[in-house]
């Protein structure tokens, strides 16, 4: 009944995504039974990683062809979103290919339609070198502040190398033009600075 629910609102079963899912891939947990939600299917495995504290605890590092960390207790329609997710670090589902400098995405979430639809995006980034994607779950008060660092108090919040990027949901297509928008500005700057050194 709560799945037909949740397929009228746009969101698939975890049924429907596992059928996707045609390559292996690796949960890193702690504590143990963080990655429970997610075994879903005998092509994922799961291993108790090193312990970590403050608001990296308790985690989700999932490895594949691709990677993608997950901070906090996947809940709710946030373990539809991260199974999504586990479509593209497998190499089952293609993302989209580019490389960066080496660079922090961060993506604020909690349990609700939008965060899905992003964590369901998320993972089509995890195919740009260079770019390491961490997604934070504010369920809690430490990560709660990391997000109200950025001035912000609203889910979904993108963070981009510390600094505020963008609050509400956007396609993967539409972060990276971001994403892109940012680099180049930065590379602008630079550019700029250093022909000021030069003619100083």
């Amino acid at each position: 009944m709560f799945d037909s629910f949740l397929k009228m609102l746009g969101v698939r079963s975890l049924d429907e995504i596992v059928r996707e899912l045609e390559k292996e891939v690796t949960i890193i947990e702690y504590p143990r039974g963080t990655a429970t939600p997610l075994l879903i299917s005998n092509k994922i495995k799961v291993i108790e990683g090193e312990p970590e504290y403050g608001w990296r605890k308790p985690y989700l590092k999932i490895r594949g062809e691709r990677a993608l960390d997950f901070f906090g207790m996947p809940q709710g329609v946030l373990i539809n979103g991260l199974a999504e997710a586990l479509l593209y670090v497998s190499g089952s589902l293609m993302g989209i290919r580019d490389k960066v400098p080496q660079s922090i995405l961060r993506v604020y979430v909690y349990p609700g339609l939008p965060c899905y639809f992003v964590l369901k995006e998320i993972g089509k980034l995890t195919y740009i070198d260079g770019l390491t994607i961490e997604v934070i779950s504010v369920d809690n008060e430490e990560r709660y502040e990391l997000l109200k660092r950025l001035g912000v108090n609203k889910v979904p919040t993108f963070e981009f190398d510390g600094e505020y990027l963008y609050t509400g949901r956007l396609s993967a297509e539409e972060l990276y033009f971001l994403i892109m928008k940012k680099i180049r500005a930065r590379e602008l700057n630079s550019d700029k600075d250093g022909s000021r050194d030069g003619s100083s």
